[in-house]
């Protein structure tokens, strides 16, 4: 023995305790789910287990653990689906604590094959970051993902690319037709961008909305950006400050975005933030963000949610966002315990 370790005494204690094998596990854990509602147990899956999923009734289905009692190694995690209606539905689950009631309330969207396809022509404004920390495999993900989304576009819907880096600039001084020549156009442009620069994620934003959207058309913002920001509250007032009908759409790329900025940003934007950690996905999920922004099943939903006292009742978001085919919404309501209360929703396709 090396003269180091005769020094440590209590040898035994170097070592962490270790299980017989055959003798079973530590700490197992057994899970079962109760999953209420009709529209509740669609696609019902799990990532990491087995699970077996048994219909007690039309509004009840139980979800267990396939192999039984199983060890703690590993997260558990399960989805699912609500199942899509020919029109939209809705749920709500109350429940009343602290002298108060409380409700989440879900929007479903329609089934994609029972909506109608003469959705309100779109103008689609795609916002990449090209600076430095983007050269190489993730701006060319990015180019590829924008030349996609272009490409799918139909001829009623318009739209530009602002690219930034130390500064922020258009492909056009506003949104254009998605002719042919057009796409072509900027097909080109693009295949001739490269990464370099600093981030200037204000300035971009401000020439996103320095033109707002004619009254008949949805204008989307997708912003893309792998860079941290010191301006949060700069960014965040000029949005409140600019939004009007836009809606943001944020996506983070790699380590260092700032993740409460954009997530912030998309839910005052009325859109949704995506992440992605991996410079390699960035063509699939840029992929998948699109593909859902071609369907939106119902904009601008109000909600009146009204208090016997008089009063209106705190909501969250207080400004909903879009319904989009395969993608519910939920917002949280809350009112006093002794209220009675008067709701209504207005769903506007």
């Amino acid at each position: 023995m090396a003269p180091a370790e005769e020094e440590l005494s209590g040898g035994r204690d170097m070592f962490g305790p270790v299980r017989k094998p055959g003798t079973g596990f530590l700490n197992p854990v057994s899970i079962a789910i109760f999953l209420h509602g009709r529209n509740a147990k669609a696609s019902v899956k799990s990532s990491n287990h087995a699970i077996d999923i048994q219909d007690l009734d039309s509004d009840l289905t139980l979800i267990t653990l396939s192999e039984g009692p199983i060890p703690t190694d590993r997260d558990f995690v399960l989805s699912w689906k609500p199942t899509a209606e020919s029109s939209p539905t809705a749920s709500v689950f109350a429940e009343e604590w602290d002298g108060s009631r409380h409700f989440l309330v879900t929007v479903t969207p329609p089934d994609a094959g029972s909506w109608p396809d003469d959705r309100q022509p779109r103008d689609l404004i795609l916002v990449l970051d090209k600076s430095g920390s983007m050269a190489g495999s993730a701006i060319d993900q990015a180019k590829t993902a924008a030349v996609t989304a272009i490409s799918r576009l139909r001829e009623a819907d318009r739209f530009n690319v602002i690219l930034f880096d130390d500064d922020a600039h258009s492909f056009f001084p506003s949104a254009r037709s998605a002719t042919s020549e057009n796409v072509e156009n900027i097909l080109y442009g693009l295949d001739r961008v490269n990464g370099n620069g600093g981030t200037n994620l204000v300035g971009a934003l401000r020439e996103a909305l320095r033109l707002q959207p004619a009254h008949d058309r949805l204008r989307q913002i997708v912003f893309l950006t792998d860079g941290a920001s010191s301006e949060d509250e700069q960014f965040l007032r000029l949005l409140k400050r600019r939004l009007h009908r836009n809606r943001l759409f944020t996506v983070g790329v790699g380590a260092a975005p700032n993740s409460y900025l954009m997530v912030r940003a998309a839910q005052l934007g009325r859109g949704t933030y995506t992440y992605i950690d991996n410079a390699s996905q960035i063509e699939e999920q840029m992929g998948a963000l699109f593909r859902k922004l071609e369907k939106p099943a119902l904009t601008d939903m109000k909600i009146s949610w009204r208090t016997g006292l008089g009063s209106e009742a705190e909501i969250y978001p207080s400004r909903l966002p879009d319904l989009y085919i395969g993608e519910p919404v939920s917002f949280l309501v809350r009112i006093p315990l002794a209220a009675p209360y008067l709701a209504s929703m207005s769903l506007e396709p």
